[in-house]
């Protein structure tokens, strides 16, 4: 019975096996999905077929010094995983999971039509339905993650805009991961940001006004104060920053 196995690339096999001489593989396009994916062939029809798939940032070329061991016993064929070597790239961008096997499912359901891979053979069909169903699972959950994710970022932005905040400013942003942080609503986010802001900005002012004064001739509220106290009676404000500053002079040459 024709098993079509799939074997997923964890290491590199190159560095297990040396090369073993043999024919070069034929170079063999499909279209699937809309994108021209392409695969190398060494052969061996009639013979069980062996799907080698590449990992991240590889080719069907990683396979050159590998496949050779197995032609005696297989039809091996290695696949340009879409957006690699000489595979079309999907102009969508379309790079999950999901859509690499969903090409692996088409690429075996269009060699079962070839000759030496009947479409009536019994172990093909029950890894495509195997194929199709993890596909189908695999999206629903993804599907289902990213709505909860959007209703929830929905309800996270109304019912920060209730409180005055966008969710994309950087107090929204506070607000928001302080309620993560400290599994709190919303609200209670909100109202922490709010009483940590205001004592923030007071203990600020604060400190503010304890540096001006020790400072002559600044007062907290800008007004020159200096060392002199002793302001006469009318005396205008350029006077008494006059004689402010000169006693500050004073102050300075004496010590």
């Amino acid at each position: 019975m024709l098993r079509c196995k799939i074997i997923l690339e964890i290491v590199m096999l190159t560095t297990m096996l040396g090369g073993v001489a043999g024919a070069a593989p034929a170079d063999r396009n499909i279209t699937v999905n809309g994108l021209n994916i392409h695969y190398l062939d060494w052969g061996s029809a009639g013979k069980p077929p062996l799907l080698l798939l590449h990992g991240i940032a590889r080719t069907a070329r990683t396979f050159d010094h590998v496949a050779p061991h197995f032609t005696a016993n297989y039809h091996v064929l290695a696949v340009d995983m879409r957006g690699h070597g000489d595979s079309a790239w999907d102009p969508q961008g379309s790079y999950v999971v999901e859509d690499y096997v969903k090409d692996i499912a088409a690429l075996i359901a269009e060699r079962q039509k070839a000759a030496d891979d009947p479409s009536t053979d019994t172990g093909a069909a029950l890894t495509l339905e195997q194929i199709e169903e993890l596909v189908d699972d695999r999206t629903e959950k993804r599907l289902a993650k990213q709505r909860i994710a959007d209703e929830g970022e929905r309800a996270v932005t109304a019912e920060m805009a209730e409180h005055g905040y966008k969710l994309t400013s950087a107090a929204g942003r506070t607000i928001l991961q302080y309620a993560v942080d400290q599994n709190v609503n919303v609200k209670e986010a909100v109202e922490w940001y709010e009483k940590d802001t205001a004592t923030t900005t007071a203990e600020r002012q604060k400190a503010a006004a304890a540096a001006a004064a020790t400072v002559p001739g600044v007062a907290p509220n800008g007004t020159p104060v200096g060392v002199v106290s002793d302001r006469k009676e009318g005396e205008s404000d350029e006077s008494f920053r006059r004689r402010s500053i000169e006693a500050r002079i004073k102050n300075a040459q004496a010590s």
